[in-house]
């Protein structure tokens, strides 16, 4: 019971922190208790600390993490892991973090764990297409790259490729490989195909405008 209490007494606090920022005012402070928040608790928290991102409250917190390193991150997938399955339960998004820290048996665990959730997460939340302006501010970056990297190889007289640099290879490989240019070459053997019956087509259409000379019985 006394947990319970505890628990809807941090989700009240964010909520007001909550409503405090929606109506332009700094959220008022609370005191630190050594306790762990509940699922829903965590999520109005994770709401506050955006909506304090976004309006620019500056609110100082003299409270220390006492967890390790390696505790967090557990503890953050595990919560990264109920958020998705809420978030599939609900039908409500939410927003991924990334991050790229060592981690131990137990967090690969719970990685694989989380990534299981992650793939329901994007079957019942599809990415939408790209915008054309997308795409090309997608492009505009790829060949800014490339470009960045040519002006490099000049500059230090990289103007030859890299010889040293050797092919990936496998029996795997190499079949793919040698499927991928067998359907080049049907490809073009089918390119070359329709090529001659289009010319054939104009040809045909062409030798029906030209007027045919009458015949003599006809003319008679």
């Amino acid at each position: 019971m006394e947990t319970t209490l505890r628990d809807l007494k941090g989700q009240l606090q964010q909520v007001a922190k909550i409503r405090d920022m929606e109506a332009k005012l700094a959220p008022s402070k609370t005191g630190v208790e050594r306790r762990t928040p509940s699922d829903e608790e965590r999520r109005l928290i994770k709401e506050v600390n955006e909506l304090k991102k976004k309006g620019g409250f500056q609110v100082t917190d003299p409270a220390t993490q006492l967890k390790t390193a390696m505790q967090a991150i557990k503890t953050r997938l595990q919560n990264e892991i109920r958020d998705l399955e809420h978030a599939v339960a609900t039908g409500e998004r939410i927003t991924a973090r990334k991050g790229t820290p060592q981690y131990d048996a137990e967090a690969r665990a719970l990685v694989e764990q989380r990534n299981a959730r992650r793939a329901e997460y994007d079957a019942a939340f599809p990415k939408q297409p790209l915008t054309e302006a997308q795409r090309i501010e997608r492009a505009g970056k790829a060949l800014d790259a490339s470009i960045a990297a040519l002006e490099a190889d000049i500059r230090n007289g990289r103007i030859w490729p890299d010889k040293t640099s050797r092919r990936l290879t496998s029996p795997e490989l190499e079949a793919r490989r040698a499927r991928l240019e067998a359907l080049r070459a049907e490809r073009e053997t089918l390119r070359d195909a329709d090529i001659t019956a289009q010319e054939q087509a104009k040809e045909d259409a062409l030798a029906k405008q030209i007027p045919r000379p009458p015949r003599q019985g006809a003319e008679r």
